[in-house]
């Protein structure tokens, strides 16, 4: 099976990241795996392994690299006879929708983002203007794949998609790495998140000044960068709380972190999937979180966390009282976490997931 994958993730063009190393085992699935970034970045076909190869359109101009990598998709569709494209965003759903239409290659429209959120469409008019591609391209694509059961039922409920497959990014799992060691001594509230305005952060350091006084001890720990550190960072200042901000962090790293945590926090205004919560749970931590993602296929109230309306302030207040002031209550939730039913796929069972997707894509 020959595949095209189109993305806007640049990380994919850096020698050893993360995505690329995806891309790589991705690739394991398939005779051939050609990606394409929509990146100013020059980047030219370098084959990686047997069977991945990755390019960039390398042009500044948005529209023009638009065109450049329909070009170079159509160059590697008529090289290779490609048996399916697949893309990941809106942007690069317009190369798969023409190479659809023009050239009858099979088309799989990814959707990781909460695109039927009111607080993605609010964002910015760019996010309105994403928001009109998708519903505009995905219904003619020849299937779409989703990350969460939510977003699939959002595609049913409107009636325009019929073949949808539900598979996650895949995310490693080692089980001797996954083991609190030991009870934790001073809570540590942990948030795991893009210092982004749609992760909400500012909300939680909010919600945590308001509690630090009633939890000695205590502290908010970020663990994340982004666009709004700065901002966050004075807005944590000016609160006068125990505000930790650590920045990026690499697996080890984050283990740790989620090791020492007492709970996890995420004040998300939407999340596709919400990976953050099923790394809380494998490793025996509790989470209290907004409704999104998969938090309530995940979470069940006063079991293993608590699923809370997006920008119930009280709310969250009350809850984050009652589990450090009521005797026993955290050591119950972290109970509840470590029993938590949490399926994660191996490296073969993904393989196998991803390319029964590819397959029944193909075979419309």
């Amino acid at each position: 099976m020959k595949i095209l994958m189109l993305s806007t993730d640049e990380s994919i063009l850096q020698k050893g990241s993360h995505a690329q190393n995806r891309m790589a085992f991705y690739s394991e699935a398939v005779d051939e795996l050609h990606v394409v970034i929509l990146s100013a970045q020059k980047y030219k076909e370098n084959r990686i392994g047997d069977y991945l190869w990755i390019e960039s359109t390398g042009s500044k101009s948005i529209l023009w690299s638009w065109w450049t990598m329909y070009y170079i998709s159509r160059k590697i569709h008529n090289k290779h006879k490609i048996q399916l494209v697949t893309t990941q965003d809106e942007y690069t759903a317009i190369t798969g929708y023409l190479l659809q239409c023009i050239h009858g290659v099979p088309w799989q429209a990814q959707i990781h983002g909460d695109m039927f959120s009111p607080y993605y469409r609010s964002q910015s008019i760019l996010h309105r203007f994403r928001g009109l591609l998708s519903r505009l391209l995905y219904g003619r694509a020849s299937c779409v794949r989703v990350v969460s059961e939510a977003i699939a039922q959002q595609l049913r409920k409107r009636g325009k998609v019929k073949r949808i497959t539900i598979l996650p990014v895949f995310m490693e799992y080692t089980p001797s790495i996954y083991t609190r060691s030991g009870e934790v001594i001073d809570p540590r509230i942990l948030v795991v998140a893009r210092l982004e305005k749609e992760k909400n952060v500012e909300f939680a350091i909010n919600v945590f000044s308001q509690i630090a006084s009633f939890i000695p001890n205590s502290t908010l720990v970020i663990a994340g960068n982004g666009r709004e550190q700065k901002k966050l960072e004075n807005i944590a200042k000016r609160s006068q709380s125990p505000v930790q901000f650590l920045g990026w962090l690499n697996t080890e790293e984050l283990n740790r972190e989620y090791t020492n945590a007492s709970l996890l926090f995420v004040p998300s205004l939407y999340e596709s999937y919400g990976r953050q919560i099923l790394e809380a749970l494998v490793r025996g931590v509790p989470v209290v979180t907004t409704n999104v993602g998969i938090a309530s296929e995940y979470i069940i109230d006063d079991v293993n966390g608590y699923v809370i309306d997006i920008g119930d302030e009280a709310a969250f207040i009350g809850r984050m009282k009652s589990i450090f002031s009521i005797p026993g209550k955290l050591a119950q939730l972290q109970n509840g976490a470590q029993q938590s039913s949490v399926h994660l796929f191996s490296k073969e069972d993904y393989l196998g997931h991803l390319k029964r997707s590819w397959e029944y894509c193909i075979t419309r």
